[in-house]
């Protein structure tokens, strides 16, 4: 056999094995998620209507309650809003504010509930897509 035989022969390693898989027609792609975000310690929180916004330190929440750590007061019961902040991968900083009612104030300690909760379907969690994908982390 010739070079010039030899180099026109298909190479068997350079061949795809099977065809490309398509997807079936009608199929949506699924769901981006969102940018990974880390959640800062540092919220804000403020009453509606007022121009004085207080900062807090994240001691802890869930999809119903956020317990805060803040140097001001508040009346149980009174409405508050909390805007969490959130470092993304490409280092750009995002906030998502979210509505809630003061249940407890002891010290610096205050516990106010979300309204509405972030439940799987409510408009809340629609409105904070970061923090609902932090809610799904594993502990």
């Amino acid at each position: 056999m010739n070079d010039t035989a030899a180099a026109t022969l298909p190479d068997p390693t350079l061949q795809p094995m099977s065809k490309p898989v398509s997807k079936p027609a009608g199929v949506l792609p699924a769901r981006r998620p969102p940018p990974q975000a880390r959640l800062l310690p540092r919220v804000d929180i403020w009453t509606p209507g007022c121009r004085d916004i207080c900062w807090a330190t994240v001691a802890s929440f869930n999809r119903t309650r956020c317990t805060v750590l803040t140097n001001a007061r508040f009346k149980p019961n009174t409405k508050v809003a909390l805007r969490f902040h959130f470092h993304l991968a490409d280092k750009r900083e995002v906030t998502e504010d979210l509505e809630a009612r003061v249940v407890w104030q002891n010290g610096h300690n205050t516990a106010v509930d979300f309204y509405p909760q972030l439940t799987a379907g409510s408009p809340a969690l629609s409105k904070a897509p970061h923090l609902g994908a932090h809610l799904q982390k594993p502990t």
